[in-house]
């Protein structure tokens, strides 16, 4: 849940964008690690895992384009 509200807020303000977006990528590794754990302790299957792993994926390559396109805005204000 808390993930679903930092990517909210990333994609809803332009100001605060690249602190939102380090938070979002710092839960999904918190995220992935407790799949792996889970996965590791048969909590889940492998098909799930695998399914999870590839949303989180998509999830991280979504969150690192908004954090290039911030930086890429903020270099080019200073310029």
């Amino acid at each position: 849940m808390e993930l679903v509200v930092f990517i909210y807020k990333a994609n809803a303000s332009r100001e605060n964008r690249e602190a939102n977006v380090r938070l979002i990528l710092e839960r999904l590794q918190i995220i992935e690690l407790l799949l792996r754990l889970s996965k590791d302790m048969r909590l889940l299957s492998v098909g799930a895992f695998a399914s999870l792993a590839v949303l989180s994926d998509d999830i991280s390559r979504q969150a690192s384009g908004w954090l290039r396109s911030s930086g890429r805005k903020a270099e080019s204000g200073n310029g």
